[in-house]
């Protein structure tokens, strides 16, 4: 992992502004499933806030995802274009619980998410959830 710029300590607040966070949309409403950026183009989110038909996820449903950038108020929305679903996912228990989103399809990839970062390094724990004041206008 030395050398991995997607393993490296971030502690800058330049850094922190480079973070996708993001609102997961079924249907035109917003939930509180938290979404976990991949790049611009996929993004890990519990199989339980899925739809599903039997054990086949709905794909009727409108899902969206819609991403910020941190600190400057932009935002962009992207329909899911497919839905990949733990294959030992257990709806009963929750074993497995996460999927893999995929959306923004024909785009090249332009940036990354850093999802993680050593433990020894964290001088202080926050948790942010995302809130669209207008998911009409993707306004947060």
């Amino acid at each position: 992992a030395s050398g991995n710029p997607r393993l490296s300590p971030r502690q800058s607040l330049q850094d922190l502004a480079k973070v996708k966070g993001g609102i997961f949309v079924k249907n035109g409403n917003q939930t509180t499933c938290g979404l976990g950026f991949i790049d611009n183009k996929a993004a890990f989110v519990s199989a339980d806030c899925l739809d599903y038909d039997g054990q086949t996820v709905k794909m009727s449903t409108n899902y969206e995802v819609y991403v910020d950038s941190a600190f400057t108020g932009s935002s962009e929305h992207y329909s899911v274009t497919n839905v990949t679903v733990h294959p030992s996912y257990n709806p009963q228990t929750r074993a497995n619980n996460i999927a893999i989103l995929e959306f923004n399809d024909n785009a090249n990839v332009s940036w990354y998410n850093y999802n993680a970062i050593a433990p020894s390094k964290w001088s202080t724990l926050v948790y942010v959830q995302r809130y669209l004041t207008d998911v009409s206008t993707a306004t947060w």
